[in-house]
């Protein structure tokens, strides 16, 4: 879990020995939840303006993964729940690919997802990492 740091020492031992494992949602239903150890973003390479949200978590097990908003849904669902903090609990859904019922995309594909969030003083360390 991330803590505050006074000293350099404690700060690089902040810093986790491993790179994080992109999640990425196959099946509905495919999810990951853990404790927010880093937040960032990355370029979109489609928009060079637009920047792509990176939510960091390291689940009960230990493993790390990246939940990059790449896909507009997931996009959407990570800046609502800004902001985050670092040791907060961040979880995402992929609910599937449906097709938007009306406006501008109407008749188009999209790739749905739901998130949740609970910061730092509220959060509970009950967190999973599952792919169905």
């Amino acid at each position: 879990m991330a803590k505050k740091t006074d000293n350099a020492e404690d700060l690089l031992d902040s810093i986790p020995d491993e790179a994080g494992e992109p999640w990425i949602a196959e099946e509905p239903g495919d999810s990951c939840a853990g404790i927010v150890i880093d937040l960032y973003e990355v370029p979109d390479e489609y928009d060079p303006e637009e920047k792509v949200p990176v939510v960091v978590v390291r689940t009960n097990e230990g493993e790390l993964f990246n939940v990059a908003g790449y896909r507009s849904g997931l996009r959407h669902e990570i800046r609502r729940r800004e902001p985050m903090e670092i040791g907060g609990i961040f979880a995402v859904k992929y609910i599937g690919e449906t097709i938007v019922k009306k406006g501008r995309f109407k008749g188009k594909p999209f790739y749905a997802y739901k998130t949740a969030y609970k910061p730092p003083a509220t959060a509970e360390i009950v967190v999973v990492a599952e792919k169905k």
